[in-house]
């Protein structure tokens, strides 16, 4: 009687962790994602195939902000200095676009967004964020794919597919 009262103690007791780990697991996938979970070169590059232009100036620190959500994918962006080198006049193509704050993106169809770009996950009020650039652009913010088990299962899964096409 007390071996079974035993197993029914142990039963009861992995069960309450598969529930517990099976919540945490979910709640940690429902987490809004940071910059650096997404690939923001491929993400910069959308966004300068789509013909989105960023007007900014190189004395705003919205716009350096900005800019520094990208990271080393920065290069790639759409930008537009709209300041003169000394600071004091902005130059003529934001002049004649109409830009009147600093950061703007302009997409095709002449719609706008203004403000700086957050870094954070859930971004300030009057932040915007890389899913309000990615909604209004129609670019992907495709997941960054830099985790070693990540990549051990692309390679696994590869091998796996190749072997199995190529087996007679």
């Amino acid at each position: 009687m007390a071996d079974i009262m035993d197993t029914k103690y142990i039963i009861g007791f992995l069960i309450g962790i598969v529930i517990i780990v099976g919540a945490v697991a979910l709640i940690a996938g429902n987490q809004p994602k940071t910059p650096s979970q997404y690939n923001l070169a491929a993400f910069a590059q959308c966004l300068t195939d789509k013909k989105v232009l960023f007007y900014g100036a190189f004395w705003c620190p919205h716009c350096q902000a900005t800019k520094k959500v990208f990271g080393d994918a920065e290069s790639k962006l759409p930008y537009v200095e709209c300041s003169t080198a000394d600071g004091q006049r902005q130059l003529q193509i934001c002049i004649d676009q109409k830009i009147e704050g600093y950061p703007t993106w302009v997409f095709p169809d002449g719609s706008r967004l203004t403000g700086e770009l957050s870094g954070e996950a859930i971004p300030p009020k009057g932040s915007l964020s890389l899913n309000d650039l990615a909604q209004k652009s129609g670019c992907t913010l495709l997941p960054n794919v830099t985790s070693s088990s990540t990549t051990e299962t692309l390679v696994a899964t590869s091998t796996a597919t190749s072997t199995a096409t190529t087996t007679p």
